[in-house]
């Protein structure tokens, strides 16, 4: 058959007339155009109150993914607050929608558009393909024309849109994690919500609500080439996907995680403090993947964060702590600072896939709001750091002593040499030897001990107390300035330095039961009341614990809790097991700096002849008694070997303005007569 018979059997060959019309509405009542940017806002609010009606009357609560503890006790928002920004997203997409809209979309008829078609696969067919096909050609391109127009370049197109918006939203979302001043001022909104449900879908700081959604979404559909209902289609589907996703049930067979393969498991793993740094896409998990920043919320370490959330919040509740924090808020409110935000913004957790970081590391942190703290109190992460792969020391020191202003600790890889660690351990190891098991209940039997270490080991006094970085937290923490006071006419301020509280190293042996919970603050007779969030002044100590050996959980590791330097200390310690203690483990020369308010601990080390050897020395403010005696515990011929500095930090000088003269002099004289004085008493 000749190309002149399929041209002569083929009508739409011949072009009809292209004549511009605007399509029929798809509702007799409202324009297309309207209802691109008005359906996502009905479907919102059917969906949403759908899920709220399961929630009020517990249907299909064995579907649900948190447990009314944590619905209770976890969320930061109200649901009328939910609701207010809801309202004032919806009010900026109708806005931004109708200015967007630019009225009816003009198009031709579908006749026109599929003769367009049927031409181009009529030139490829003569063309590029065999010219002798079938004699029913005509019929076979007429067919291809339709489908190409009717469903295959409606999906390229859909598609393309859903590529589109799903790198736009990645991205920024990721950005608005990884950049701490819009985390903080914008995308912390959103994630005041950890136990997800419906309405919180579209519960986002309005900023991010224009930027992201009512700016970069139609941009994106626009680049797509996506006519008006091919956009509403795409925005009724990704809206019902958005608040399907936060809806709080995770159904065996959900329709939504056929057309994107993304459970609400998926999402809600995002908005775990454990997890923020993970799963950013909101579509499709592309990005995710190619980027290495998807975390399966199947796995072992996500469900064992998991388990650990609930059972937390399950603690809460049954421990009755809202009458608690209802008194100690009313006993307290004069003295509570004002809050503070304590949330990955401020503090980067542990990554929870890599080697060192155990999952207990990771506690629920969020906004705080104005509360004192106390048990029920989110858990604010514990930071750690890298003292060799730092930028710089001072943003060292400034990351530490945020995380421990906020949790009470911060981890520090690194930080001491091993050739320095062997040569402690050399110099203690006799020591150690000859130690007896201690006499009482507060130390198992198979613990060994040896205090006054700054006369028995000068290697621990110079890698060890006298740390640069660890000195420099101390300083921050422990030094007390005293202003504005006056001998006779004179204006004085004095500045009292911290002081060596005491030095210990611990050799726990296989088998040494766990250590109970307890506060190193109450040696200075401290009983401060529950704070909102931490001030200079509150602490009396800061201990430092290096790993002079493997320090795991199976060994006995330190366990403490973060969070509770704020807690008033009226309150108890948590029973045991306690979900909200916080176990790092670190390897030979990494180190743990806690301030000695927090409870804490030695855990049981459960193998059968692994010892854990730590270094543990914790320093107190200059004008408070030493827990250790120093002047008693070390010989003076062993001080002398050391540096003035640290004979000084030893507790042999002055605390200003004159506390623990001697002879009306510096007590650095007694020791070594030839030593310069710090002058004048005052």
């Amino acid at each position: 058959m000749s190309n002149a018979t399929v041209e002569r059997r083929n009508p739409a060959l011949v072009q009809p007339e292209p004549m511009l019309r605007s399509h029929p509405n798809l509702l007799p009542f409202i324009a297309d155009y309207h209802l691109a940017y008005l359906l996502p806002i009905v479907i919102y609010w059917v969906i949403g109150l759908t899920f709220h009606v399961f929630d009020t009357y517990g249907w299909f609560s064995q579907y649900k993914t948190h447990t009314p503890a944590e619905v209770l006790k976890r969320n930061h928002a109200t649901l009328s607050n939910v609701l207010k920004y809801a309202v004032i997203q919806q009010i900026a997409q109708c806005i931004f929608g109708w200015v967007l809209s630019g009225g009816p979309e003009l198009v031709y008829s579908h006749e026109y558009y599929i003769a367009q078609w049927i031409q181009t696969v009529h030139w490829a067919r003569s063309n590029v393909m065999s010219s002798r096909i079938y004699d029913n050609s005509a019929l076979w391109e007429l067919a291809l024309a339709q489908t190409l127009y009717w469903f295959v370049v409606p999906t390229v197109q859909l598609s393309v849109a859903l590529f589109l918006s799903d790198t736009w939203q990645y991205f920024t979302h990721r950005l608005l994690h990884q950049n701490k001043w819009l985390y903080k001022n914008v995308h912390a909104v959103h994630h005041e919500i950890h136990v997800n449900y419906a309405f919180g879908g579209f519960y986002n700081h309005p900023a991010e609500t224009i930027i992201i959604d009512a700016i970069g979404f139609p941009i994106c559909l626009n680049m797509a080439g996506l006519s008006t209902r091919q956009g509403i289609i795409a925005t009724a589907s990704w809206t019902v996907k958005n608040v399907v996703d936060h809806c709080g049930y995770a159904f065996p067979y959900d329709p939504c995680n056929l057309l994107c393969p993304r459970s609400q498991w998926y999402h809600d793993l995002h908005h775990q403090s454990w997890g923020m740094k993970y799963n950013f896409s909101n579509y499709t998990p592309f990005w995710d993947w190619a980027l290495g920043t998807g975390w399966d919320s199947h796995d072992a370490k996500a469900k064992d964060n998991y388990r650990k959330s609930r059972a937390l919040a399950e603690y809460q509740v049954n421990r009755g702590n809202r009458a608690v924090d209802s008194a100690v808020v009313a006993k307290n409110s004069a003295m509570a600072p004002s809050a503070e935000v304590a949330s990955p913004a401020n503090s980067t957790p542990f990554d929870p896939k890599a080697q060192n970081a155990p999952s207990s590391m990771n506690g629920d942190t969020a906004a705080r709001g104005s509360h004192v703290q106390g048990p029920n109190s989110p858990v604010p992460i514990v930071k750690q750091v890298d003292f060799k792969n730092c930028s710089s020391q001072e943003e060292l020191l400034g990351e530490i002593i945020e995380s421990v202003r906020l949790s009470g600790g911060c981890v520090v890889r690194n930080l001491v040499e091993r050739e320095a660690l062997q040569e402690v351990e050399t110099e203690v190891r006799p020591w150690l030897e000859k130690a007896e098991p201690w006499n009482g209940d507060f130390w198992p039997p198979e613990t060994r001990k040896v205090m006054g270490l700054m006369g028995k080991s000068k290697a621990f006094a110079l890698n060890i107390v006298w740390n640069p970085l660890w000195q420099k937290v101390g300083q921050h923490f422990l030094s007390s300035t005293l202003k504005d006071y006056y001998v006779g006419s004179d204006e004085q301020h004095s500045i009292s330095n911290p002081q060596l509280n005491n030095t210990v190293v611990f050799s726990v042996n296989g088998g040494a039961k766990a250590q109970v919970l307890h506060r190193d603050d109450v040696v200075h007779h401290t009983w401060p009341p529950a704070a909102a969030s931490h001030t200079l002044g509150r602490d009396n100590g800061i201990g430092f614990f290096v790993a002079g050996k493997r320090s795991t959980v199976a060994n006995g590791a330190t366990r403490f809790i973060p969070g509770s330097h704020l807690w008033d200390y009226s309150i108890p310690p948590p029973a045991e097991p306690c979900p909200l203690v916080c176990q790092p483990e670190l390897e030979p020369g990494d180190a743990l700096m806690m301030l000695s308010g927090c409870y804490h601990g030695a855990s049981a080390n459960t193998t059968a002849d692994e010892e854990r050897l730590v270094y543990s020395t914790f320093s107190t403010r200059g004008y408070l008694r030493q827990e250790e005696n120093q002047y008693l515990a070390c010989e003076r011929e062993k001080v002398l070997e050391l540096p003035v500095e640290l004979q000084r930090f030893m507790g042999y000088t002055l605390s200003r303005p004159f506390m623990g003269w001697v002879e009306m002099d510096d007590p650095i004289k007694v020791i070594d007569p030839k030593a310069e004085s710090l002058g004048d008493l005052w």
